[in-house]
């Protein structure tokens, strides 16, 4: 994949910074990628999940859903129709979340 997509740079959480709960397995993941993007002469940049929200929402609170809107707003024609409607306590987290956490971290770069 990344022979055919040849990408510069490839931008993750940082799943060891303060406040993330992640497991070994997904730590682990991280590391290997890593490695990888050093063999393949990738850049890795790993930005922390603090510095994420505080790019939307300075030093206020947020939450999954409110930084989704915040994205939406920031680019409502090519997100606006994926856009996740609020939960209910009872409902499950919107498939769709992993996404605009991935877009999160990519726009702070």
């Amino acid at each position: 994949m990344v022979s055919r997509v040849q990408p510069e740079t490839v931008v993750l959480e940082d799943p060891r910074s303060a406040g993330v709960r992640r497991s070994g397995r997904i730590i682990a993941l991280c590391d290997e990628l890593g490695r990888r993007c050093t063999e393949w002469g990738v850049e890795l940049v790993m930005v922390d999940r603090v510095k994420v929200r505080r790019h939307f929402f300075g030093k206020g609170k947020s939450s999954k859903f409110a930084l989704a809107e915040a994205l939406v707003q920031r680019f409502p024609e090519e997100l606006g129709l994926w856009a996740p409607r609020k939960r209910k306590p009872w409902m499950s987290e919107d498939y769709r979340m992993d996404a605009f956490d991935a877009i999160a971290v990519g726009t702070v770069v």
